[in-house]
């Protein structure tokens, strides 16, 4: 919305207008607190005279970096695209760390060390799931 002159401050209330529905609901969805359906992106892009393809190629576009996803006791090799630094203390989300050679991503509610926002995680269907490790 940026590139056809929409302040983030209207955000809200043009997603709202656009898709039929209350000021909180656009709200949410402008601010990524609510996900988005296909059909409602569309609806948008098609409202500034764009495509899906069109609006979603910068995300899509986005470098991924190598990455171990580790839950609980299970890694698995993925590739993930990073945001924003972020400090801690971390809400319930994922975040990633390290990164050297191969960022760590792992829920953040008990790291303590300054990590990366994570935006999206590939997996690839040959993707190995490396050994658990013991507890």
């Amino acid at each position: 919305m940026q590139r056809h002159d929409v302040s983030s401050r209207k955000f809200g209330r043009v997603v709202g207008e656009i898709l039929g529905m209350e000021y909180m609901a656009g709200y949410r969805r402008a601010w990524g607190k609510h996900p988005w359906r296909l059909d409602e992106i569309e609806k948008i892009a098609s409202h500034f005279g764009e495509t899906a393809a069109q609006v979603l190629e910068p995300l899509l576009a986005q470098p991924a970096e190598p990455a171990v996803l580790m839950v609980g006791n299970l890694k698995v090799k993925c590739t993930a695209v990073l945001g924003k630094q972020l400090v801690p203390p971390f809400t319930d989300r994922l975040v990633a760390i390290g990164g050297l050679d191969t960022w760590l991503i792992l829920p953040g509610t008990d790291i303590a060390l300054p990590a990366r926002e994570v935006r999206k995680i590939v997996f690839s269907s040959s993707t190995p799931v490396c050994e658990p490790t013991s507890t």
